[in-house]
């Protein structure tokens, strides 16, 4: 099994331009520590995500970093005109080298999408052409599409990306989901606990083999989850408890907002403790951070997973930590964990 970084760029009290600083320097250190990739959320409109042009920051990290694999969490894409998303994965890719990997959503907020004059009801239908745009526009060098909403002819690709099949990720939810999933060779990565996501890593594996592709090529099966790891649990659990205050009022912003219930209610519970005694998330010592994630490979049926180690009002140190006692105390041993012994 391996490991990446997920990050929303949440509010943290520093100014925008610090906290952007502080996060390529973390992108530096995931990049020395050998972590296999670093995916950035988008938001709008919300301290969840103060970096709502993730390609715009990803073309910074792409500067900053040598191996360290770059992409989405996802873009969302009814937010996007798919000619110009096109060109913008294209450019990325070139920038960094070919490390690109993009993941695709069509947004579970009816409020951010709204702020872009998007009706939220009409994402689903949206979705499914953009997807096939953008499929296109990455693979051919004139881009014709004729769809619903979305009416393209005769574009030229001038830049094509480095990578002949570029990486291409799902936030899925749903089991029924699956089989389009590994029809299109998607990566898919789900924010659900461990026995909800077992079902969908179930059908995915399934309908790959249904469709006679070999189990050594099967996609990236993938869970986020925020994670502190300190010397000791006391202390881990300390920092995790102080962040998850910022967090959720970052999280809950715009629902609380828009007089909607808030989606992370249930998920979370009332601090971080109750979220990691739900095994939603994690804080503790490196000993049981490798128990913890060798669990949810194996109750979840995952062979990725994307921590989440700068949060709320971490502080540089404290992500550092994190993410040091991770590549040298549990990465190694979770390299053994292969799909065979889930």
């Amino acid at each position: 099994m391996q490991l990446g970084i997920m990050d929303h760029i949440d509010a943290n009290g520093l100014r925008p331009g610090e906290q952007y600083e502080q996060r390529l320097r973390l992108t530096e250190l995931y990049d020395a520590l050998g972590f296999r990739a670093y995916h950035l959320a988008e938001h709008h409109g919300t301290p969840l995500g103060v970096a709502p042009s993730p390609n715009l920051f990803l073309a910074a990290v792409a500067q900053r970093t040598e191996n360290l694999r770059i992409g989405t969490f996802v873009n969302t894409l009814p937010m996007y005109h798919p000619v110009r998303l096109v060109e913008e994965i294209a450019m990325l890719d070139q920038l960094s080298g070919g490390r690109l990997e993009i993941g695709m959503g069509r947004g579970i907020s009816p409020v951010e999408v709204g702020y872009y004059g998007i009706d939220h009801d009409t994402t689903r239908a949206r979705f499914s052409e953009l997807v096939e745009i953008v499929r296109r526009g990455l693979s051919c060098p004139v881009l014709d599409f004729h769809g619903e909403f979305y009416d393209i002819s005769s574009v030229p690709m001038v830049v094509a990306p480095v990578q002949s099949a570029l990486p291409l990720w799902y936030g899925i939810a749903d089991p029924e989901k699956a089989g389009w999933a590994a029809g299109l060779g998607l990566n898919v990565a789900a924010l659900l606990d461990a026995a909800s996501v077992r079902p969908i890593t179930d059908r995915f594996r399934a309908e790959w083999a249904k469709l006679g592709r070999p189990a050594s090529e099967l996609p990236l099966t993938a869970v986020t989850r925020n994670m502190v790891v300190a010397p000791t649990a006391e202390e881990a659990m300390h920092t995790a408890n102080r962040a998850f205050g910022p967090w959720r009022a970052n999280t809950d912003h715009t629902w609380l907002k828009a007089g909607l219930p808030s989606p992370f209610d249930k998920r979370t519970g009332k601090d971080f403790a109750e979220w990691h005694d739900k095994g939603g998330a994690f804080a503790g010592t490196p000993e049981d951070a490798l128990t913890y994630l060798t669990e949810q490979a194996q109750q979840a049926g995952i062979t990725y997973v994307a921590v989440d180690v700068a949060f709320g009002d971490t502080s540089y140190d404290e992500s550092a930590q994190t993410v040091q006692l991770l590549a040298t105390e549990v990465l190694p041993a979770l390299a053994d964990l292969t799909p065979a012994r889930l």
